[in-house]
């Protein structure tokens, strides 16, 4: 016999065995009974997130596989305290919903449609406008979405259409698809400029630029088509939201958050939250807030589990619609440090204020902020509506006015801390208004916004602010305009020393370009 046919004989039994044990590979999903694979299957495919979806198919048990699913709803709800997971309530009416409208009823399939998927993970859309019959058309279906997260556009659309008669409607991207999957006949022959004009005069121009770009606030030129990509980033992002870093951090702080609530709400000592919006360096917008006790807090100095003197609190800010029914975001910062018998008696006297900085897009919010002392479990809330606008859309827009401190800014380069501002930590004393001791400067910080626009426009330009200060001395009147010229840009410092109290506006009267 050979060498090589005795090698041969000898990987037959190893490759018999390697086939046997692939042959009898057990897919996980198929091993867990129909309740469980209904659950992962059918209820959370949308929402899961990919590392849950391992830990949950690696469970052993069906008592871990219910402790899981139990964790998985508390970690999204907004709500702990409250004995009904609004969020798991309304995952499950949409879920209904979808099965009821799209696909087939009766095999009750509605969530496998790409309807079904953007209703699921969105929501009822704002607005939605249906074209079964357009001339030279595929039925078409047009739905408008409002955005309740950060990591979408504010504003943009969804265009579903039937690439015939018998399907269910298809997502469309216009840049993977283009006008010409939604034109019949000849009439375009593939040029996607001359379909963008059947579309215009089919359905008109509204429609026409919304087949070019989702996004509202994205320029379109009808007559010159070019796709984009801006798009199909929107798409990719709302198929990946379970995973998008947004979700995972709210998720791993709401898990990291204590499960019973240990908060009790005294309101003896009540906080005071200021918060003022600026546009960090790479155009996103943030929310910087302080929350102070309006008076001093001597609890907040105690003995830590450690047994040293120092403070431990918890700054909850949760984001919410502007109607404050549904739960965008929450963010939990811890506040602690370890003092000394001198610091704590000094600490003791003054008030305490509590910083934090959220990253929003433009829109309108309700932001509610609860301040837990850890030690006493004593704790203040307060809510406030936040409209953060869109400098891209205003041909200028001024900043909230920041009072700040006589210290000299910090800097901070990653922006990691509250009121930062081009790579400058700011201390906060006041948003729109803060107390000064006679004869000691007024430190201002405030930006102006302006649509995008070449550099070359403002060469030779400058900016003039009028500033007007007034005392708030009873029974006196104390008025004094300033101006500022300075080249355009998007922040401005104001450094003034008027030698009284001040209290600056809420924005300056006027801003002219010369």
């Amino acid at each position: 016999m050979s060498s090589r046919l005795q090698k041969s004989l000898l990987l037959l039994p190893l490759l018999f065995l390697f086939l046997s044990s692939s042959l009898h590979a057990v897919d996980p999903v198929k091993s867990l009974s129909p309740h469980y694979r209904h659950w992962i299957e059918e209820d959370v495919p949308y929402i899961i997130q990919t590392e849950e979806r391992k830990e949950f198919l690696a469970l052993k048990s069906d008592a871990e596989r219910d402790a899981f699913i139990q964790a998985f709803w508390d970690a999204r709800n907004s709500d702990p305290g409250s004995d009904i997971n609004e969020y798991k309530e309304e995952h499950y009416r949409r879920l209904a919903y979808a099965n009821q409208n799209f696909g087939n009823v009766k095999a009750q399939d509605g969530w496998r449609t790409d309807q079904g998927h953007i209703y699921i993970v969105l929501g009822p859309p704002e607005q939605r406008a249906n074209y079964m019959a357009p001339r030279n058309l595929r039925p078409m279906i047009i739905w408008f979405y409002q955005s309740k997260t950060p990591a979408l556009p504010t504003h943009f659309y969804i265009v579903f259409y039937k690439r015939s008669t018998g399907e269910d409607f298809t997502l469309y991207s216009p840049y993977q698809d283009g006008p010409s999957r939604l034109v019949t006949g000849l009439e375009g022959k593939n040029d996607q400029k001359n379909n963008v004009d059947i579309i215009k005069k089919s359905l008109g121009d509204e429609v026409a630029r919304t087949t070019l770009s989702l996004i509202p606030t994205e320029p379109v030129d009808l007559n010159d088509y070019t796709p984009s990509l801006q798009s199909d980033v929107l798409l990719s992002t709302i198929k990946g939201l379970p995973d998008n870093p947004l979700t995972t951090e709210m998720l791993n702080q709401r898990r990291a958050r204590e499960k019973v609530t240990t908060s009790v709400f005294l309101g003896t000592n009540s906080a005071t939250p200021q918060t003022a919006i600026f546009r960090d360096a790479t155009g996103r917008m943030t929310a910087n807030t302080l929350l102070s006790y309006d008076r001093p807090e001597q609890a907040v100095i105690g003995t830590l589990p450690d047994k040293r003197l120092g403070y431990s609190l918890t700054l909850q800010t949760t984001v919410l619609t502007s109607d404050g029914k549904d739960a965008i975001y929450q963010q939990n910062d811890k506040l602690t440090g370890v003092l000394d018998a001198t610091q704590a008696s000094d600490l003791r006297t003054k008030r305490f204020g509590a910083e934090t900085r959220i990253p929003l897009a433009p829109g309108q919010y309700q932001l509610v902020f609860t301040l837990t002392n850890d030690l006493t479990h004593f704790a203040v809330r307060q809510r406030v509506q936040v409209k953060v606008p869109d400098p891209a859309q205003t041909a200028w827009t001024i900043s909230n006015v920041l009072v700040f401190s006589s210290q000299p800014p910090v800097h901070d380069a990653e922006t990691r801390f509250p009121f930062s501002v081009a790579g400058l930590r700011f201390g906060p004393r006041g948003v729109q208004q803060g107390s000064l001791h006679t004869g000691e400067p007024l430190h201002l910080l405030f930006q102006l916004w302006s649509k995008p626009a070449p550099s070359s426009s403002f060469e030779g330009h400058k900016i003039k602010v009028h500033y007007v200060l007034g005392s708030v001395q009873s029974g006196e009147s104390h008025i004094r305009k300033m101006r500022k010229s300075t080249p355009p840009t998007s922040m401005l410092l104001a450094h003034c020393s008027p030698g009284i109290p001040f209290l600056p506006k809420a924005s300056p009267p006027e801003i002219t370009v010369s």
